[in-house]
């Protein structure tokens, strides 16, 4: 099924809340592809992330894949 896209989330914060029905997993990579994180809870917590642009790529149950930047500062 092809990925959508859910605009960029720009975070000062160190917790994502994540508000998809269905909700299943979400993955946060760095730019250069390397898994750094993997999450079944709605509200993640990147307090141990450094500073920097990330991407994120959140499951629902049904398989439909939706992306997005996260810009921790």
């Amino acid at each position: 099924s092809p990925s959508r896209g859910l605009g960029d989330v720009y975070k000062r914060q160190d917790q994502i809340q994540i508000n998809i029905n269905n909700f299943d997993k979400a993955v946060i990579f760095e730019l250069s592809g390397k898994r750094v994180m993997l999450s079944k809870k709605t509200k993640i917590d990147l307090s141990k992330l450094d500073k920097g642009i990330y991407l994120i790529k959140i499951q629902d149950q049904s398989g439909q894949i939706y992306k997005a930047k996260i810009i921790k500062e």
